[in-house]
Formats: structure tokens, C-alpha cells, sequence
């Protein structure tokens, strides 16, 4: 009985062993194996340390081949043997995948950013901005979308276009203020030398192309403003009120608003910004700008001016929401306060490009204001 049953268990092991066996020898096969190899020799052409050889790269496209002989309708295969091809030089054979990818999935936003890239460099300039446009709608976040955007339209000379594209970029980039290191020169702070910097170039420039440019002096004017140029910024955000355009006609004069309050010129503020108020053309009575302009003139609470978001715009308005309130909470000296209100209108998903700059330049200065109090009083 003993010897029975151990001639069934090294029967059952051997079954098992030989089931083993099979399973090794089918499942290198698979589609997803071969992706993998190909996807793991494609990983190490961003690595510096190592550049894909020639032999590399055909070894990478023949595991893609076989990844999509086995499974016609591997999307992701397409994607990385696209990459392959571009590698290779082969830009027709790369187009030829992506179109096939988006063909397979349609909402894959990386296949459009892809073929944006192989037109660029085919010539197709206008493809590929209509690509780059699809990629932002579909992936967002993705942060080298438009800095791709930014700079074809810097190579085509439309300066204004590349500017609102890396604008763009910095509204839909959620919780940036993790990544105080990012753009240093964009944000340096207290700079005797130029108020802004490589950003602040593009926006002189811009408004020597086109100096009936609204979008260009409200920004240049909030920037200015963050870094303390008082009079720069009253004169852009004046000039924006002078111009026809209405729509920054109302923040313009929030921001004048700002400027003058943290100039210790409190009572002339409000008088301005009632006046405005009592006058303006533009605008409901009771919408959003109207309600954070009551809100500065101590017309409504900070309750109420949370009360008036739009569930609409729901993740804009509180960015805005926080920011005035920490500005406000700045001016009356509670610093404190002041960095959780800018944290919190850097965390929102999408804000104002304007709300962006400021809040995460106003939090750079107290954090390293607060560093150096900590210093001097260890």
C-alpha cells in the first residue's frame, strides 16, 4: 500500500513538473512577453549611462513584430515600436504605428503626443499642433506636452501663442508647489536685476509685438507685483484697463486693489475698487469677480465668498478662493494663515495662471522668511 501511493506521488510530481515544463516552453511566446522584451531594451535609451546600439534596436522592433503577430491589436506594441522606428530613422514606419494605435484606442492621449513629435520633425508643423492640442485634452498633466507646444510655436515666431501655451501648462499642472525647484528662474524672488526671468523676457517681448496685448500687461503686471516692482505693476495693470478687451478688465482692478493695500495705501484701495465696482460695464452683478471685490472691501465674509463658488468651476474658484483669502490674511500680517491659504490654492487640480504664479511666489518668500527667522533664533 506504502509503495503504491509513493509510485502516485512521483507520478503526480513528474505531472506536475512536466506541466511546469510546458508552461515555460508556451509563455515566452505570448504577446506580452515579447512586449516586455522589447519594452525593457527601449527603457534603456533614456538611461545616459547607456545608448541603444544598432543591434539593440533591431532586437527591440523584432520582439514589437512578434508582440503584434500575436496580437494584432496591441495597442501599446504599436506605441513602442513607433519609438523604435524614430529611433531607427524611420519615420514613415513610425507614423504608420501611431496611426494604427490611435486607430485601436482613440483616447490614448501618449499615441497622439507621439505622432505630434514624428510630424514635427517630418515638417507637418500644423499636424502636429493639432496633435499636441488632442494629447492636452485627453492627458492634461502631462507637462512636456506643452512645453513641445511651446516650442513649435517659438521656432514659427508666434511668441504670444508660446507663451499662453506654457501659461496653459501651469494652470492644468496640479500640486506644482511640491516642486518649489522647478523653473527657478521663472520664480526667483527678490532680483535687483531683472524682476522675472527667461518668462519675464518673453513677456517684454510680447508686448513689443503686440502693445494692445491685454492678456500680456495683467500678467506681467501680477508678476511684477509678486516681486515687488510696485510701480511696474500699476502701470500694466492700468494699461490693461485701458484696453478694450473686458475680459481681465475686472481682475485688473482686484490686482490694483492688492498692490496698493500691501503699499500700506489701504483706504485709497478701497475707494478705487468701490468705485470700480459702481461703475463697471462688464459682468453680473453678483459674479465671481464682483464677490471677490466685496470680499477685499470687507462688503461680505470669507464665509460667503466660499458660498459663491460655482460647482462649475468649482476647482478654479477655490484656487482663487484660497489665494485672496491668503493675500488678505498676508496683508494683516498673519503669515501663518497666510502659507496654509496658498498651500491649499496650489493643491487645487487647475487654477488661474496669475493665481499660480502668485500664490507659489508668495509661499517661496514666506517659507524662506520663515527659514530665517528659524536660523537667526535657533
Amino acid at each position: 500500500m506504502k509503495i503504491r501511493m509513493f509510485i502516485f506521488l512521483l507520478m503526480g510530481l513528474g505531472c506536475l513538473m512536466g506541466l511546469t515544463a510546458a508552461l515555460t516552453w508556451f509563455w515566452p511566446h505570448s504577446a506580452d512577453y515579447f512586449y516586455n522584451r522589447g519594452s525593457e531594451l527601449l527603457a534603456d535609451s533614456d538611461n545616459d549611462e547607456r545608448w541603444l546600439s544598432k543591434l539593440d534596436l533591431i532586437r527591440a522592433q523584432s520582439a514589437f513584430d512578434h508582440a503584434i503577430e500575436l496580437n494584432p491589436r496591441f495597442t501599446a506594441a504599436y506605441e513602442n515600436r513607433a519609438a523604435v522606428r524614430n529611433l531607427n530613422g524611420d519615420l514613415k514606419g513610425a507614423l504608420a504605428d501611431y496611426n494604427r494605435a490611435i486607430e485601436l484606442n482613440p483616447l490614448n492621449g501618449s499615441s497622439y503626443k507621439g505622432r505630434a513629435g514624428i510630424k514635427s520633425i517630418s515638417g507637418d508643423v500644423n499636424g502636429a499642433l493639432a496633435d499636441y492640442a488632442r494629447a492636452v485634452e485627453l492627458n492634461p498633466s502631462d507637462r512636456s506636452i506643452y512645453m513641445a507646444r511651446a516650442r513649435i510655436l517659438e521656432t514659427r515666431g508666434d511668441v504670444i501663442g508660446a507663451v499662453m501655451a506654457r501659461a496653459r501648462m501651469f494652470e492644468m499642472m496640479p500640486q506644482m508647489n511640491s516642486q518649489m525647484d522647478t523653473n527657478r528662474d521663472f520664480f526667483m524672488r527678490r532680483d535687483p536685476g531683472r524682476w522675472r526671468g527667461r518668462m519675464g523676457i518673453r513677456y517684454d517681448r510680447v508686448l513689443e509685438l503686440n502693445t494692445n496685448f491685454t492678456w500680456g500687461y495683467y500678467h506681467r503686471g501680477v508678476a511684477r507685483s509678486s516681486q515687488n516692482d510696485l510701480d511696474g505693476a500699476l502701470a500694466d495693470l492700468r494699461r490693461c484697463q485701458e484696453l478694450p478687451d473686458n475680459g481681465f478688465k475686472d481682475y485688473a482692478a482686484i490686482q490694483i486693489w492688492l498692490v496698493q493695500a500691501r503699499s500700506g495705501k489701504g483706504t485709497e484701495a478701497d475707494q478705487e475698487l468701490a468705485a470700480y465696482l459702481n461703475t463697471r460695464a462688464n459682468g453680473a452683478a453678483n459674479d465671481w469677480p464682483s464677490q471677490i471685490a466685496r470680499y477685499l472691501l470687507n462688503q461680505i465674509s470669507e464665509t460667503n465668498l466660499f458660498a459663491a463658488i460655482s460647482p462649475s468651476e468649482s476647482e478654479w474658484q477655490q484656487s482663487q478662493f484660497w489665494y485672496y483669502t491668503g493675500m488678505k490674511q498676508l496683508i494683516a500680517g498673519d503669515k501663518a494663515k497666510a502659507i496654509d491659504c496658498f498651500q491649499k490654492s496650489l493643491n487645487t487640480k487647475t487654477r488661474p495662471y496669475a493665481v499660480y504664479v502668485s500664490a507659489r511666489n508668495e509661499l517661496a518668500a514666506l517659507q524662506a522668511d520663515t527659514n530665517a527667522d528659524q536660523n537667526q533664533n535657533p
